[in-house]
C-alpha cells in the first residue's frame, strides 16, 4: 500500500456500478500551479471577451460617425455648388445693372443731357454703385455650413432681379420720352463698334509698335480680327474721304454732323465712295492690313471739332 505525504492530494472517482475505483494523487504544489493556470486562463478569456466587445462597439460607433460625416460633407458640397450658382447669378445681374448705368451715362454724354434733369424727373434711373463681387472661393472648408448665406444670397438674387427689371422699364421710358432733336443727335453719334474682335490697343499713350522703348500717343482704337471682316459705320453720316493714306492705308472718313467725324483705317477693300450717305450699321469696308501696320485690324478714330477723343465713351452696346 502506497503511503501519501501530507502535501499530497488524492482524487477518487467511483461509479455506482461494480467498475473499479479510479484514484489520482497529486502534490499540493502541482495543484496550486494548476489552479494558478486556470485562474489566469479565466482572467485572460474575460479580458479577451471584454476587449472584443469594446472594439466591436467602437468600430460600430466609428462606422456610424463616418457615415454621418460623409452625409454632412455631401450636404456641404451641395451648399458650395449652390453658393457658386448664386454668386454667378448675382455677378451677372449686377453687371447688367452697371451696364444700364454706363448706358445712361453715355447717352447723357452724347446727347448733352444734364444728369440732374434726368434724375429729378419720373424717368430717372436709380443709381447703381459698388464693385462687382468676386466669385466665392470654391474650396470652402467642409467643416462649415452655409444655410444662412444661401438664404441671404437667394434674397439678393430676387432683389437685384426685380431692380434690374424696373431699371429696364425706366430706361425704355427715358429713351422714348426724348425729343426729336435728341434722337437725331443719338442717331448721328458713333455708338456701336465698327467690328467685333480683340482690342489690341486703346486710346492714349502706348509703347510704339515701330520704335522700341518709345511712347507714342495713339489717337484711336485698334480692333484685331480676321481679314475680310466687315467694317460698319458707327453712326449715320456722309463719307467725306475714301482713299489711301500712307500711314492708315485704305481709309474711310465719315462726317456725322454736330462736329463729329469717324475714321476707319488699314482696310483691305473700301466699299463706299466720297459723298455716299451711310446709315449706322452699313458695311463700308473690309478689314485688312494696308498702310503702316503689324497685322490685320481696323484702326478706328472719333474726332469732335477736329480733336481726337476716346471712342469708348460713345459706345452704347
Amino acid at each position: 500500500m502506497e503511503i501519501m505525504s501530507k502535501s499530497d492530494m488524492s482524487f477518487i472517482l467511483r461509479s455506482h456500478s461494480n467498475a473499479p475505483v479510479w484514484q489520482m494523487t497529486v502534490s499540493k504544489p502541482f495543484m496550486g500551479f494548476i489552479s494558478f493556470c486556470l485562474l489566469w486562463t479565466c482572467f485572460g478569456l474575460g479580458a479577451f471577451i471584454y476587449g472584443y466587445t469594446f472594439l466591436k462597439t467602437k468600430v460600430t460607433y466609428h462606422q456610424a460617425l463616418r457615415l454621418k460625416v460623409i452625409g454632412q460633407s455631401d450636404q456641404i458640397t451641395d451648399q458650395q455648388k449652390n453658393i457658386q450658382i448664386f454668386s454667378q447669378r448675382i455677378n451677372k445681374l449686377k453687371f447688367k445693372l452697371m451696364q444700364l448705368s454706363d448706358f445712361e451715362n453715355a447717352v447723357r454724354e452724347i446727347a448733352k443731357i444734364d444728369k440732374g434733369d434726368v434724375e429729378s424727373g419720373s424717368n430717372g434711373l436709380t443709381g447703381v454703385g459698388g464693385a462687382i463681387p468676386d466669385d466665392l472661393n470654391s474650396q470652402i472648408p467642409l467643416t462649415e455650413k452655409h444655410d444662412d448665406l444661401i438664404q441671404e444670397m437667394s434674397k439678393q438674387v430676387a432683389y437685384i432681379n426685380n431692380t434690374l427689371n424696373s431699371q429696364k422699364k425706366k430706361t425704355g421710358s427715358f429713351i422714348n420720352n426724348m425729343d426729336d432733336d435728341t434722337l437725331e443727335i443719338l442717331a448721328c453719334a458713333p455708338s456701336i463698334h465698327p467690328c467685333r474682335g480683340r482690342v489690341t490697343s486703346g486710346f492714349g499713350y502706348r509703347e510704339s509698335p515701330f520704335k522700341r522703348n518709345k511712347l507714342a500717343f495713339h489717337r484711336g482704337f485698334d480692333i484685331a480680327t480676321k481679314v475680310g471682316t466687315p467694317i460698319k459705320a458707327t453712326a449715320d453720316g456722309v463719307v467725306i474721304f475714301s482713299g489711301y493714306q500712307r500711314d492708315f492705308g485704305r481709309l474711310i472718313t465719315i462726317d456725322h454732323g454736330n462736329n463729329i467725324t469717324t475714321s476707319y483705317g488699314h482696310a483691305k477693300k473700301l466699299l463706299k465712295k466720297k459723298g455716299n450717305i451711310v446709315k449706322k450699321g452699313d458695311v463700308i469696308a473690309k478689314v485688312g492690313k494696308s498702310g503702316r501696320t503689324t497685322g490685320y485690324h481696323v484702326h478706328y478714330e472719333v474726332h469732335v471739332k477736329g480733336i481726337p477723343v476716346n471712342p469708348e465713351k460713345y459706345f452704347l452696346e
